[in-house]
């Protein structure tokens, strides 16, 4: 089961109508919060506000930079104002000169958890295809939820365009998130947006939003 109602967006998004977004089906929005350890999306808190007011639910992300993981960990969870049982999402992706060391990850996941009670989500390429990801990830990072990027047919304006070829090449396996396109067309959102599937259903992903593992 592939549920097509997934979002991440930033201030790069420009203004965003999110009853409208609502109304074309999106469930869930990821929305940058921070990039590094002193870059605020001028947009987040209005992003956060009006999804969660068109009863969408949110899920904050750092987009990860060179630099000590507690630290951004910590100025990430301020930001974003995450407290016990909020889900995250931790964004390692680039160039590996211009993020992170998958240890300084490990560590901001690590100093999330201590926050949330929960492992962050993970956002990386496919390690089972060179040169997708920034390096190798840590053994800890190999146990949060993950959310895969690969776009194997572009432009996409949305899952049901996808063609039978391109369906089969995504990387399902181990996977909570795919993200499928950067072409991704949303009532409410001007011009392109990153579209993602949820590998379940809609009730198993409020389910999994709201549970706290022990």
């Amino acid at each position: 089961m592939t549920l097509d109602a997934v979002i991440d967006v930033s201030h790069n998004n420009g203004q965003i109508d999110w009853p409208a977004v609502a109304k074309d089906g999106i469930a869930l929005a990821f929305i940058k919060a921070v990039e590094g350890r002193s870059f605020k999306d001028p947009m987040f808190a209005r992003n956060a506000q009006g999804a969660r007011a068109a009863s969408i639910l949110v899920i904050p992300y750092d987009f990860l930079r060179p630099g000590p993981g507690v630290a951004a960990a910590t100025f990430f969870a301020s930001v974003a104002g995450l407290g016990k049982g909020d889900p995250s999402m931790l964004d390692w992706e680039g160039r590996a000169s211009s993020t992170c060391t998958a240890s300084d990850a490990a560590a901001a996941g690590s100093a999330l958890c201590l926050v949330t009670g929960r492992n962050p989500v993970g956002y990386w390429g496919d390690e089972r295809l060179a040169g997708t990801t920034p390096g190798r990830p840590t053994a800890s990072m190999e146990t949060w939820d993950r959310f895969i990027p690969r776009y194997p047919h572009e432009p996409a304006s949305n899952f049901a365009s996808l063609p039978p070829s391109a369906v089969a090449k995504l990387p399902v396996k181990g996977a909570r998130f795919v993200q499928y396109t950067r072409t991704g067309r949303v009532n409410g959102i001007v011009g392109d947006v990153d579209r993602s599937i949820w590998l379940g259903t809609l009730d198993q992903l409020r389910a999994w939003y709201a549970t706290v593992p022990a």
